[in-house]
């Protein structure tokens, strides 16, 4: 499959105001509860300001606690906001990403209509981060990148798991989002570094220094969500598999092991499997090349490869560490611990990679690495580095049973969503720009049905 080049403009940014008009007239078409058509019915703040938190949610203790608690704004008087305020801010924040004033009042006026009538929800950071004059990302969760996918790259050096990955991880998390690591270019335990330590520690050893930041940078006591993960065909990833028998180690994340097609033909075939992690040799006077992550000051940037490089001032052998055992026994092992622990989960990477829209639009000449990663906290949505996942909820219990009507409700309430999502992204407060690249070159998205007999993405 070729990369595909273009860079379109989204069309959802630049609708007309004819389309505004259809898409009107299929809001006021849509159906009720009752089945009658709807006429020019929708909701508006106006009507309903007066409407208290508790009488939105018929009385129920535990969801207004968990508004006022979790998503509830302070006012300027020092109370907090109304969840209908809190729906007029968050709709109005995100439509003022549209391009015209008509754009902007309509789609804020439709957003608070379908949300406060429950059509849909968006997700708890959109609630409590937008407009919110406080540093909360309206992203539910990012990938931090911790070895670029590149193997031409150097990665696996202080600067960039000190000064990029660890100061990552505490800005994203201070600011509510939960967190997936790909710990796969992390050099096994054992091998040869050339400072005072003489040999790694190993990616678990990594791990545990990442983990322990979520306590220090936790908000009132509420830890971020971490998911790590490791290549199957790295050496440490029978420790890996075991990690969470030692409740010393790593207990707030969780863990998935990378798997893919290769290692599950020779557990088809009942052969060995080859952990293998290679280092290049170096010698003085080389250019070696960095992930973007990793400059430091000494760094130059090669025009025509465009990628940064230093010179390097020492010769620095060459090192393949390498480990062989069973396929099935690591598969048995990885099952064994699931039925114990629960983890580790398994992340499919290379069915992930071929049904990836951004690893269909990668580019080897742009800076930002489009290609999968890993998965978010959740492992619901596999995403590219540093790239997010915005989030909402489609109520599928007030629609229509009759399919016609159905899918016109689901096509209008889809439309809504997705472009409400978008602009999510383009107001999204971000603590590097990283995302920025990711994001808004690639839409990502995740909108959930629920009230429904199967849950679909």
């Amino acid at each position: 499959m070729e990369p595909n080049k273009e860079r379109t403009e989204d069309v959802a940014s630049v609708i007309s105001e004819d389309v505004i008009e259809v898409a009107t007239a299929t809001i006021d078409k849509a159906v009720n509860e009752n089945g009658k058509e709807k006429k020019n019915e929708i909701t508006k703040f106006e009507d309903v300001k007066k409407v208290t938190t508790e009488e939105y949610f018929n009385n129920n203790q535990f969801s207004v606690d968990a508004f006022n608690k979790k998503y509830a704004a302070k006012k300027e008087n020092g109370e907090i906001e109304t969840y209908v305020e809190a729906l007029k801010r968050v709709c109005d924040y995100l439509a003022s990403a549209e391009k015209t004033e008509k754009e902007r009042k309509y789609w804020a006026e439709r957003w608070f209509d379908e949300i406060y009538n429950d059509w849909w929800q968006p997700a708890g950071s959109i609630m409590q981060g937008a407009n919110s004059k406080r540093n909360i990302s309206m992203a539910n969760c990012t990938t931090i990148s911790l070895g670029s996918i590149d193997d031409g790259l150097e990665w696996d050096n202080l600067e960039s798991i000190i000064k990029n990955t660890a100061y990552t991880v505490a800005k994203t998390a201070a600011f509510r989002q939960g967190l997936g690591v790909d710990f796969s270019k992390i050099r096994p335990k054992g091998t040869r570094v050339l400072n005072s330590a003489n040999e790694s520690s190993g990616a678990i050893h990594w791990m545990k220094f990442i983990d322990s930041i979520g306590y220090y940078v936790g908000q009132s006591g509420r830890v971020p969500a971490f998911l790590f993960s490791l290549s199957i065909n790295h050496p440490d990833v029978e420790d890996f598999i075991e990690v969470k028998s030692d409740y010393t180690k790593i207990q707030n994340a969780n863990i998935s092991v990378q798997i893919g097609n290769d290692f599950y033909k020779k557990v088809e075939k009942d052969e060995d499997w080859d952990m293998v992690f290679e280092i290049p040799a170096t010698k003085i006077g080389d250019k070696i090349y960095v992930d973007v992550h990793s400059i430091t000051k000494d760094c130059l940037f090669d025009n025509i490869e465009n990628k940064h490089y230093y010179i390097a001032t020492k010769d620095k052998k060459g090192e393949k560490i390498k480990k062989t055992t069973s396929a099935r026994k690591i598969l048995e092992l990885i099952a064994k611990n699931m039925c114990k622990n629960a983890e580790p989960g398994i992340q499919n990477i290379d069915i992930a990679r071929k049904y990836s829209n951004s690893d269909y639009v990668y580019d080897p000449a742009d800076e930002y690495d489009s290609r999968i990663l890993s998965t978010n906290a959740c492992s619901e949505q596999y995403l590219s580095r540093e790239s997010l996942c915005v989030l909402a909820s489609i109520n599928l219990g007030r629609f229509s049973v009759e399919k016609e009507k159905y899918d016109t409700e689901l096509d209008t309430i889809g439309h809504s969503v997705n472009r409400f999502l978008d602009n999510g992204i383009k107001r999204c407060y971000l603590c590097n720009t990283s995302p920025k690249n990711g994001n808004r070159k690639i839409k990502k998205n995740r909108c959930w049905l629920y009230k429904h007999r199967r849950m679909v993405i």
